[in-house]
């Protein structure tokens, strides 16, 4: 996995994973050592560089002899105990993220074994409005499941669970919630030890994806899935590229037992390391679903969602979850949505491959301490992207052996095209006339 050299304790091979102990409810300790207040999406990090080796990377092999990447940090001193945030990637890419100096980074360009250096960046997950529910919903499923006739899944009703593995790689996941089934967790914030969620769009994304049938909170796309929460944002929402390749190379290590990734975070600066790194990932057999963005424009401007080989998500505007027609969502920041139609705020654009509820969506959360039965309603193409994850759940299983390409092409195949009168919606705004999910016959 990608290791994170760090003043905390680590977490190590038998404990790794274990849903116990809280969120630091921290800022970032990289983030905060920069000096950036407060750092947003985009910002560079200051004399820190992510390093990418010409070098094989080891796909979910393990190996105890250390990879031409240790070597060159032994080689250029950068295993020092001041470098507190070293970060060594081996799964999905060779290399590494730290602090250079100018000379440090003048002599890696100039060795042969290093393909690139690039600066690392911030990066957030999307903005979503957002309001805590008084108590747990009334209705079990919510109209998001419904909108996609999830309720009607074989699969998705099967008694014990589905049996998936679906990492999110955010803001974390409420560990303690009722509704979600968190199996692994993860943290890849310097100075946090967990992958508990101390805001709560971790948590919501997970609740979409795969909230318990139990009568009880609600239900997700594909219910009691074993969800890895896999903390790279801290608890404002914000992380760095290093810290998601982290994450990715961490799926990728476990891309015999991780089937599906969902991203719901993004940038308009690019990062060739983690295009790589999700490439490799991808090879290694791990679906990713990410979020389109909700900034209203082309989303081949963002990063992951412009790249090539994931599933991009748009939203829709729904307010009973069903098509047709009917009444406009309910949430009182979203009075300028109507039903049926295209998100007001959703990134668009060919790299958008298919569409999902994305509006008022009701999901578990974590907003007031470690209350574990909080609940919130939330909008963006970040509540989109999971419902999509959660179908591509449904998929793999039942096909285990499906691609990712086989994933995502059935996804697209059974959803419902946009003109359809009960099913589809209105006012996209492209040429690229992405259907609506709909995961009734997986």
């Amino acid at each position: 996995m990608a290791e994170l050299r760090s003043d905390r304790a680590q977490v190590d091979e038998k404990a790794e994973g274990q849903a116990t102990g809280g969120a630091a409810d921290a800022h970032s300790k990289l983030l905060d050592d920069s000096g950036m207040r407060p750092p947003k999406a985009g910002d560079v990090i200051p004399d820190r560089y992510i390093v990418t080796i010409k070098e094989p990377p080891l796909g979910s092999n393990p190996t105890l002899v250390p990879t031409k990447a240790e070597r060159i940090l032994d080689k250029y001193n950068l295993n020092s105990i001041a470098q507190t945030d070293t970060v060594i990637y081996k799964h999905a890419i060779s290399g590494f993220a730290a602090r250079l100096t100018q000379a440090q980074k003048t002599a890696l360009e100039n060795d042969p074994d290093v393909e690139f250096i690039e600066q690392d960046h911030v990066v957030s997950r999307a903005n979503v409005r957002r309001s805590l529910l008084p108590a747990a919903p009334l209705n079990e499923v919510p109209t998001g499941v419904a909108r996609i006739e999830a309720d009607l899944s074989k699969t998705h009703n099967e008694p014990g669970g589905v049996d998936v593995d679906i990492a999110v790689i955010d803001t974390g996941i409420n560990l303690n919630h009722p509704d979600l089934n968190v199996v692994k967790n993860m943290s890849f914030v310097p100075g946090v030890t967990t992958g508990d969620d101390d805001d709560g769009h971790g948590s919501h994304v997970a609740g979409i994806i795969g909230a318990r049938k139990d009568g009880h909170g609600v239900v997700g796309v594909a219910p009691g899935a074993r969800l890895w929460a896999l903390k790279a944002l801290d608890k404002d929402g914000n992380g760095s590229w290093s810290q998601i390749i982290a994450a990715v190379d961490y799926v990728t290590k476990h891309s015999d037992q991780i089937s599906v990734v969902n991203m719901s975070l993004s940038d308009t600066d690019q990062s060739k390391a983690l295009d790589r790194a999700i490439d490799r990932s991808v090879d290694a057999g791990v679906t990713y679903v990410v979020a389109a963005g909700n900034d209203a424009r082309d989303a081949k401007n963002e990063t992951p969602s412009n790249h090539p080989r994931v599933l991009t998500v748009s939203a829709v505007s729904d307010g009973n979850g069903k098509g047709g027609g009917g009444f406009n969502p309910p949430c009182e920041d979203d009075e300028g949505e109507v039903d049926d139609t295209f998100a007001t705020f959703s990134n668009f654009g060919k790299n958008v491959r298919l569409a999902a509820p994305g509006v008022c969506i009701e999901s578990a959360s974590k907003r007031q301490g470690n209350n574990a039965n909080t609940y919130e309603k939330m909008s963006g193409t970040s509540m989109a992207a999971p419902h999509a994850a959660g179908g591509a759940g449904l998929i793999k299983a039942k096909n285990r052996q499906f691609t990712p390409d086989q994933v995502i092409d059935t996804l697209i195949k059974h959803a419902k095209p946009q003109n359809d009168p009960l099913y589809g919606f209105t006012g996209d705004k492209d040429g690229f006339a992405e259907p609506m999910l709909n995961v009734k016959d997986f």
